[in-house]
């Protein structure tokens, strides 16, 4: 009997610190258990004032001093007696759930004791004529704990090895899968081969105890498993004091989460040995740092389109067109800078001061999906051109014979070309959402002998070459300066084709793109009420064009167009020309452009015509009138870098690109299993993924996990079953994904502060007078680039 003052004291700290806490006598009464991993609700812990002992009896059964129970759960102390009162206090004593047969039949049941002086005894009983027998299984070999648990696992289940039954229990509570072996650290070896082979389809992970005898006992685990063909991880637990284990690890506040998010830094067997060498006792360690995987992203990264580094309206009207179209904001800035390349074609051209001018003409392909919006966005942006188009057809309707005035198509054969340009000036733009049949054309496919691509008008209208042909049925031609502008969608499939189509290539046709894959927005778009373009813009968007469209040149005596010269401001100067000798040099081994270099090397070009089209989008009632601005510059530059990271993309393999997606796509598929994070059988991922992305069949699957086996992700074990077909299980090294390495990123010119306060161009000079001198002993450097 404890005295009254002392049982008052106990009563006061139940009902404060024990959640719904009541008495149903004097001295017993039931409260929530917040033992760890539980998550009651309702009263379920059992508990007696007087012995200072409660019980749990919803989940577990453990009976534990209230005492012990505090320091568990982190309350304040619960009153004790004085120790020279001392009557002995309480056995502390529980039973662990049985041994089975992974039929589920009882084989031993281990009971912990604990006396008053903390010292501890694990009594065991064995199963014997349908009730419980005391002593062990006396020589007999020992089956592991949760046998049946471990037999309906499925396979691939990521299973804890423990050192002791109160390890492996704490894991039960918590929803995770855990087995050990009777009699603590050691006895592994005693386990039955029946009994191991439950764990050959899981992926097990060891967690030691931190002291010696922990040590040893994970080694020997990992040993015994491994000649079963078993890699087992080895899970060190960090912040883990002196003696600990698992379950001390699990200690509010920790939780279920904390341990899983650790899996992946398990280590192997090696690496564990190498750690754990002449340590008595292992504090904690550093995850193992494995060497990474072979990157196997297939993309450069994609960055943001620069939609805010354009220059005033068009920085409204890109979002806007975006936004109605529900489309990649990417795709109506090029349809834009499309539109003011056609109607400037021949009109303006941008005079930098040294060397030839530079025409507006400038090439757009970009890959959408079949319904993404690319017609209702090239309608809403081109639709000022196709109106002036229509004035043109109808003011010159000869008489007889075809209309060859006007300055736009969708897919005209190089010979309707070749008639348009000497009709229009040398001037002629093709705008197509859905371009595969003109790639065709040129291609040669429907040629009468499949002779090969005929690109040559195309290559010449990109420089503005002279144009001469001699014909049997069609006589001799001359254009002089023909200018294109392409502003072309296809779909990812075409797209790629055309990328990595052999004469397009080697003749530098796709070198002459500004391509842009921006990722698919299908599945995410705003279907519901979409906004659209307002009035305003669009009003603002047709004086535009049609500013630009009515804009007529003089002609020499000859009857040429002389186009009107744009200048380049100073500053704007000092930045094209900072940029061309960084392009410059990025041109070689290890640069930037090493991998796209007929690309790179007219990366200043493209900024040049960029730049004018954003300067005529500022001035396009007359631009050749203002000079283009250094923020003008900076902002040609910026939608440049854009365009350069999707150069680095399509001058990949389209057929590698498909490879390491499927690749990506099975890694993603792993991850998405808990599971499978330290292992998995290939069965089980086939079932996942059949018939997805080509795994039509087994064999189509093995071989891209062959390659991820290659590449380092996975180590392929294979196993063995008593019955049935032979099955292979991988063991996870990464499930992270790499970009690809190396990967410069496009940063040609360095952050500087304007010295008025404000945001300028971001240069490489203090002042305007160091750049110049600068420059000038870097193009002298270069070999006078200018």
């Amino acid at each position: 009997m404890v005295n009254s003052d002392l049982l008052i004291a106990r009563r006061d700290w139940v009902a404060k610190h024990l959640p719904k806490a009541r008495l149903k006598t004097n001295t017993k009464g039931e409260a929530c258990c917040e033992w760890p991993g539980h998550q009651d609700s309702s009263p379920s812990m059992l508990f007696d004032l007087e012995t200072g002992v409660c019980t749990c009896r919803s989940r577990c059964g453990h009976s534990m001093r209230l005492g012990s129970y505090a320091a568990i759960t982190n309350k304040p102390a619960f009153p004790m007696p004085e120790v020279a009162a001392g009557e002995p206090l309480p056995v502390e004593r529980i039973v662990y759930p049985a041994y089975t047969t992974p039929g589920g039949v009882p084989v031993l049941r281990v009971t912990r004791k604990t006396d008053e002086n903390g010292k501890k005894e694990y009594p065991q009983q064995r199963w014997d004529g349908g009730k419980w027998v005391s002593g062990g299984l006396q020589g007999q070999t020992r089956p592991l704990f949760n046998a049946q648990g471990l037999a309906e696992a499925p396979s691939g289940s990521l299973v804890f090895i423990t050192e002791g039954e109160k390890c492996a229990v704490h894991l039960q509570q918590r929803e995770l899968l855990a087995t050990t072996a009777p009699e603590g650290a050691g006895k592994f070896h005693q386990v039955a081969p029946e009994y191991l082979e439950l764990l050959l389809p899981l992926g097990p992970v060891i967690l030691p105890d931190n002291d010696e005898n922990g040590t040893k006992h994970a080694i020997q685990v990992a040993e015994i498993l491994r000649k079963l063909g078993i890699e087992a991880k080895i899970l060190v637990l960090p912040g883990l004091g002196p003696k600990g284990d698992v379950a001390d690890w699990l200690i509010i506040p920790r939780t279920r989460r904390d341990l899983l998010d650790l899996v992946p830094t398990a280590i192997s067997l090696e690496s564990f040995k190498d750690r754990s060498q002449g340590l008595v006792e292992i504090e904690s360690h550093e995850p193992l740092e494995l060497e990474s995987p072979i990157p196997l992203d297939p993309t450069p990264r994609k960055p943001e389109p620069p939609v805010r580094s354009l220059p005033g309206f068009l920085g409204e009207f890109v979002p806007a067109v975006a936004e109605a179209n529900q489309v990649p904001p990417s795709y109506p800035l090029s349809l834009i800078l499309g539109a003011l390349s056609t109607a400037t074609l021949k009109r303006v051209v941008v005079d930098a001061g040294r060397g030839p001018v530079t025409p507006l003409n400038e090439w757009f392909l970009t890959s959408l999906e079949s319904g993404s919006g690319k017609s209702s966005s090239l309608r809403t942006v081109f639709g000022p051109v196709y109106g002036y188009e229509r004035q043109l057809v109808n003011r010159d309707k000869p008489e007889e014979g075809e209309n060859l005035i006007g300055v736009i198509s969708s897919d005209p054969t190089p010979e309707a070309l070749e008639k348009r340009l000497r009709a229009n000036d040398g001037r002629f733009a093709i705008a197509n959402p859905e371009a595969a049949d003109l790639f065709a054309v040129l291609a040669g496919k429907y040629t009468a002998n499949g002779s090969g691509a005929n690109i040559g008008l195309f290559l010449k209208s990109y420089s503005g070459d002279s144009h001469r042909s001699d014909r049997v049925l069609r006589g001799a031609t001359y254009i002089d300066q023909p200018l294109t502008t392409l502003t072309l969608s296809l779909q990812p499939s075409a797209f790629d084709r055309v990328c990595c189509e052999g004469e397009f290539r080697e003749r530098g046709m796709m070198a002459r793109f500004l391509m842009d894959a921006p990722d698919s927005l299908l599945g995410y778009r705003n279907v519901i009420d979409p906004e659209p373009v307002s009035a305003s813009l669009r009003s603002r968007w047709n004086g535009i064009l049609g500013s630009l469209l009515s804009i007529q040149p003089p002609r020499d005596e000859n009857g040429e167009l002389q186009p009107h010269h744009i200048p380049v401001s100073p500053q704007a100067t000092m930045a094209l020309r900072s940029f061309r000798v960084w392009a410059e040099k990025q041109l070689r081994p290890d640069g930037y452009f090493e991998c796209c270099r007929e690309f790179g090397a007219r990366a200043a070009e493209h900024v040049v015509k960029l730049a004018g089209l954003l300067h005529c989008a500022e001035h396009s009632a007359r631009p050749w009138e203002h000079a283009i601005r250094e923020e003008t510059m900076q902002a040609a530059i910026d939608v440049f870098g854009y365009y350069a990271e999707h150069a680095k993309l399509a001058s990949t393999s389209g057929t590698e690109r498909k490879k390491n997606g499927r690749l990506l796509y099975l890694l993603e598929r792993i991850r998405s299993k808990p599971e499978w994070r330290v292992s998995f059988k290939a069965r089980d991922l086939f079932l996942l993924v059949k018939k997805s992305r080509g795994f039509e069949t087994m064999d189509a699957l093995s071989n891209d996990l062959n390659r991820l086996v290659e590449f380092g992700y996975l180590s392929e074990v294979p196993t063995t079953v008593r019955r049935g077909r032979p099955s292979v299980s991988y063991v996870v090294h990464s499930l992270e994904t790499h970009p690809q390495n190396p990967q410069k990123p496009f940063e040609p010119l360095p952050k500087r502060v304007s010295t008025e306060g404000g945001p300028t161009l971001n240069n490489d000079f203090v002042t305007l007078n160091n750049q110049v001198e600068n420059q000038a002993a870097e193009v002298a450097a270069l070999g006078n680039l200018f």
